[in-house]
Order: structure tokens, then sequence, then C-alpha cells
């Protein structure tokens, strides 16, 4: 706590690096593939096709735990952190269907 204004101080790696590095870890499996494909065709035509990103979902579970472990932790500059964190819990959750191939 900055004594003189009564602001919190901002612990760069606990309070922006680490939700940040969730947000991204997030997000990167939207561009980036790590998974299964099927596809079935009858006929020279295809009648179903369906993707599982094993990496979307592995990166999407980090950036959830990383989110909800910055969201507990106490001290530093916890409207920016908090922020973020939910960002990337919100981000993280939102990869689960996509990298399941669901939405």
């Amino acid at each position: 706590m900055d004594e003189k204004a009564g602001t919190p101080r901002i612990d760069a790696r606990d309070d922006v690096v680490w939700p940040l590095v969730g947000v991204v870890l997030a997000v990167v499996p939207f561009w980036v593939f790590g998974g299964t494909t099927s596809r079935t065709t009858v006929n020279g035509e295809v009648v179903t096709e369906a993707a599982v990103n094993l990496l979307g979902l592995v990166l999407a579970a980090v950036a959830v735990v990383i989110g909800v472990k910055r969201l507990r932790q106490r001290g530093g500059a916890v409207a920016v952190r908090r922020t973020l964190a939910a960002v990337a819990i919100v981000a993280g959750l939102v990869q689960v269907p996509f990298s399941l191939g669901v939405w």
C-alpha cells in the first residue's frame, strides 16, 4: 500500500502478468489446433465431420486454474488482478465447448 496516496501498489508479476498468461492460454487455441478430426464420406459427400482440440482443452483448464488462483490471492492491485483473472476464467470456459466441437 502506498502510504502517501492510499492506493495499492501493483505487483506486475502477480497482478498483471499471470492473469494475462491465463487470457493468452485461453485464446491461443482459437487459432492453434492440436487434436483429432474425423470425417465420414458417403458416395463422395461428407455426411459427418467432428473435431476435438485436445490442446485447447488443456490450455483452457490451465487458464481457468490460473484465473481462480489469482482471484483468491490477497493484496496488491485487487481490481486489476480480479478483472484480468475473470477474463481468463470466462475465456477458458468459452474455449471448452469450442475445443470439444460442440459450439
